[in-house]
């Protein structure tokens, strides 16, 4: 069952995008010991062309997919016994690897499988119509910064997660409330919200210059 965000006191229905998936950081390395990083790069660009993103991120031809006639990568069915994820895990690097697939190639490049439609199908209906317009982006810090943030979050992520728990299961959550924000606050969330806020608009500088 699946159950869209529930109205907040002032009447208002929202809910978070998601920062996890998409493209990011860490999809591979080139160190000194490299020494021909100019035959690596060609190598790692060939992995964004569409097509090889795709069997990079799902699975090869013949083995997951098939071309239609209009060149369009479409699903084989699955060896018997084995869900797309598991089948997934051995035949391809998955989404950790290199590579990217935009909106425009679905339904181009490659059809989605069966799961991946029942999820965006899901979103259409549940939560598009109240999910945040932006998410805060993948952004370089400064090394003190780094300090700071590996010196607050951990701690201050499990006293949230706690008091979710509880608020969940026993309730009093108007009547903690004003305590559980000087906790936080005494726990370093103001200057954590700082170090973010200053991350996000060097991030936005940048992006003008």
């Amino acid at each position: 069952m699946l159950l869209s965000p529930l109205k907040g006191a002032d009447g208002e229905q929202t809910i978070g995008r998601a920062n996890g998936g998409g493209p990011g950081r860490g999809s591979f390395v080139i160190t000194k010991a490299n020494s021909n990083p100019e035959i690596t790069m060609r190598w790692i660009d060939q992995q964004y062309e569409p097509y090889m993103a795709a069997q990079i991120h799902w699975g090869p031809l013949d083995v997951v997919y098939k071309k239609d006639e209009n060149g369009k990568l479409v699903n084989l069915p699955l060896p018997e016994g084995a869900s797309a994820g598991e089948f997934r895990q051995k035949v391809a690097p998955g989404s950790g690897a290199p590579g990217i697939i935009t909106f425009d190639d679905f339904g181009k490049v490659v059809d989605m499988e069966p799961r991946a439609q029942q999820r965006a199908a899901d979103l259409e209906k549940y939560y598009n119509p109240y999910m945040e317009k932006e998410n805060y982006p993948s952004i370089f810090f400064e090394p003190e910064e780094l300090d700071t943030i590996n010196r607050i979050e951990p701690e201050l992520i499990k006293y949230v997660n706690t008091q979710r728990g509880r608020f969940i299961v026993d309730g009093g959550a108007d009547e903690a409330w004003d305590s559980y924000i000087k906790t936080l606050e005494k726990m370093g969330l103001n200057e954590l919200m700082e170090i973010y806020q200053t991350g996000l608009d060097r991030y936005n500088a940048n992006l003008k210059q």
